[in-house]
């Protein structure tokens, strides 16, 4: 075992990861398009379509390029409470685009809590709605919540 994947073990919880007993993670040290590298210099392809995927690929030079330039600005504001300039003109940007009457848009990083944010705001609008669940576990709550299998708001 490396020093990166001992440091690792002893304060990183992973994500969806039995930790008892599980493998040592492999130590990543860059990415490339669509491959990964570890530190022996062994590739990987990066195919975790549902994890925060990379549709471009690793390291793509106009996205670098983009990145750095925020990051000279501003790289990451808490979005209660406060705005910045590239939020509101990428919503500004995608309104005209969606169909139907929408107004607003809503930034998230997970489809997850995406499903959870529009049941609240239909709720804080006044709607009612029925969610009914065919299959135990089809619908994961991002804040450990009782399951639910039908529900009316």
């Amino acid at each position: 075992m490396n020093a990166l994947t001992e440091r690792d073990r002893r304060v990183i919880w992973h994500p969806y990861t039995q930790h008892k007993g599980f493998l040592p993670p492999i130590p990543i040290t860059k990415g490339k398009e669509s491959l990964l590298y570890d530190d022996k210099g062994n590739s990987y392809i990066d195919a975790i379509s549902s994890w925060w995927v990379n549709i471009h690929g690793h390291a793509h030079p106009y996205i670098a390029e983009k990145l750095y330039r925020q990051a000279l600005q501003l790289e990451h504001v808490i979005f209660t409470g406060f705005t910045h300039e590239p939020a509101v003109t990428l919503a500004e940007r995608l309104l005209p685009l969606l169909p139907g009457a929408f107004s607003r848009v809503f930034y998230s990083d997970n489809g997850s809590t995406a499903v959870e944010v529009a049941l609240k705001m239909a709720m804080e609008v006044g709607e009612h709605i029925e969610l009914s669940l065919r299959d135990q576990g089809a619908y994961a709550r991002c804040h450990h919540e009782p399951p639910v299998r039908k529900a009316r708001w």
